[in-house]
């Protein structure tokens, strides 16, 4: 079975390159977006099957990036990743389709679980 396809967007450097390390030492096939745009650039090209996109970058935003995977990839999950904790954020980003919101600093532990529900796979222990 081929890894699935996860795209990381986060305009924070070392954030981007922890999630991506945790995830490709758990058989994931990864590729990085610094920003919004380069996300959006990468859609076609990697088809990714996940997309885990912080919220707040430089020009197109978590939430710009979620519309745009909706529109052209509906059925790719997307996570919206941030530190905000309004409720607001948390409501529109489920209404334009988010499948999940995680709370940074992240857990990654937590976060594979998330990834791994999202995918359907159960974690024999």
């Amino acid at each position: 079975m081929l890894p699935r396809r996860i795209l990381i967007a986060d305009d924070d450097k070392v954030s981007r390159e922890t999630i991506a390390d945790f995830l490709q030492d758990e058989g994931y096939e990864v590729h990085l977006a610094a920003n919004g745009h380069e996300a959006v650039a990468a859609l076609p090209v990697f088809q990714p099957e996940l997309v885990l996109t912080d919220l707040y970058m430089p020009g197109l935003g978590g939430l710009d990036v979620l519309q745009h995977v909706r529109t052209v990839f509906p059925q790719t999950v997307v996570f919206i990743c941030t530190s905000e904790t309004a409720i607001e954020v948390m409501q529109t980003a489920q209404q334009l389709g988010a499948h999940a919101y995680v709370n940074k600093p992240l857990n990654l532990d937590k976060m594979l679980l998330r990834i791994e529900q999202a995918f359907g796979i159960s974690r024999q222990k």
